[in-house]
């Protein structure tokens, strides 16, 4: 993926942003439905080559793959490539929601207190890119993990006031 073929054709790329923005409002309605948008734009970049739109479908397509086959391993296997590629392409935009979804991921497997700097940089990287999406979902599994994790609660309290 990282090393593969970029996709050159503008309008595929405006057809995987489509697909991108109908994420939020189909998973509203129907969380299921999202997979296909993702296998749909998984298709069409592994077709075409990759865009930086194609990370979003990548990542969904591996929420997939731990909905229906309970693999951890595999869902972050599939998360880490999509942020290897959106680094590769130097998508600065994307890398912070990239990295949400790879952050949320990580208390399936790590320790709940080792993504909690990365989570409040990340909080400051969405700030910087005006990803208002994104944002309150980084705050946040930022706050649940800062109040879990064992640590002063009044600490925790004051830096989840902080990024709220």
């Amino acid at each position: 993926v990282i090393n593969g073929k970029r996709m050159a054709d503008k309008w595929l790329r405006w057809r995987l942003r489509f697909l991108q923005l109908l994420n939020t409002p189909l998973y509203m309605l129907q969380p299921h439905a999202i997979h296909v948008t993702a296998c749909r734009t998984v298709k069409l970049s592994v077709e075409h080559g990759f865009c930086s739109d194609s990370a979003v479908g990548l990542q969904i397509y591996g929420w997939g793959v731990l909905n229906i086959q309970n693999d951890v391993e595999e869902c972050l296997k599939w998360n880490h490539t999509a942020l290897s590629l959106v680094k590769s392409l130097g998508a600065k935009q994307m890398i912070p929601r990239v990295t949400t979804n790879v952050n949320i991921l990580a208390y399936w497997k790590e320790p709940l207190q080792a993504k909690i700097e990365s989570l409040k940089e990340n909080h400051h990287e969405l700030l910087m890119v005006g990803d208002l999406e994104i944002l309150p979902l980084n705050a946040i599994h930022c706050c649940r993990q800062s109040l879990l994790c064992g640590r002063n609660l009044q600490t925790a309290q004051k830096e989840c006031a902080a990024l709220l």
